[in-house]
């Protein structure tokens, strides 16, 4: 990490006067309702006056944006945002209570501010999607999750070369003649005729214990 001089890092301290918040709820990614307008965009900021951040205005109103904390054994980052609800806004309500916002994306800046309310600079502190939220009468607590969390995700179910289909039942389609078996390989599943519904990675022996390589060529 690069570290600056320290009569840099004093002179850039000293132009900073107050740091605020900005939060964008990025509504247009949700796709499952048919209201039009909550596939608009909220702007919020933390600062007593609206800000203005990417051609994008935020309102003011009050927030809180928590602590970014990490799960150590999945490595999965996440932080808290509190909205204050006294004044029991319904329009911002509308979009969480009675709709489904979970994945929608959230990103967090930091805007730092000379003593004129003039942006000095803004940086993205989190960006990530709402895992949940809960609803009091007076506060709105949204759970934002790491977009990376999904990398972390345990599969219900692993690979294998095998067809993982019952033979002769619905999800298979065959019709057992007589006393026919199914060893669930492809082999069998092209005597049967039924490879359309072969479920298996019959390729995975294949690049098993296989050197796995980025870029045009090998080693490189």
């Amino acid at each position: 990490m690069r570290t600056l001089p320290a009569g840099l890092l004093t002179e850039l301290q000293a132009e900073v006067d107050t740091k605020f918040r900005l939060v964008r709820l990025d509504f247009s990614s949700l796709d499952n309702t048919c209201d039009l307008h909550l596939h608009d965009d909220l702007f919020y900021t933390d600062c007593d006056v609206p800000l203005i951040y990417g051609g994008n205005l935020y309102e003011p109103r009050p927030l809180e944006v928590g602590s970014i904390t990490s799960t150590r054994g999945q490595g999965v980052d996440k932080v808290d945002l509190s909205i204050d609800m006294a004044d029991r806004d319904a329009s911002l309500l509308s979009y969480f209570v009675g709709h489904d916002p979970i994945e929608v994306e959230c990103y967090t800046y930091l805007q730092a501010l000379d003593g004129d309310k003039q942006a000095i600079a803004t940086a993205q502190i989190f960006a990530g999607a709402i895992d949940s939220y809960k609803y009091s009468k007076y506060k709105l607590s949204v759970t934002i999750t790491s977009f990376h969390a999904l990398w972390n995700k345990s599969t219900m179910e692993t690979s294998t070369p095998s067809c993982r289909r019952n033979f002769g039942q619905s999800d298979c389609g065959y019709t057992i003649v007589g006393d026919e078996v199914c060893d669930r390989s492809y082999t069998q599943c092209v005597i049967y005729g039924r490879t359309a519904q072969f479920n298996g990675f019959r390729f995975l022996p294949d690049i098993e214990d296989k050197d796995i390589w980025w870029g045009r060529d090998f080693g490189t």
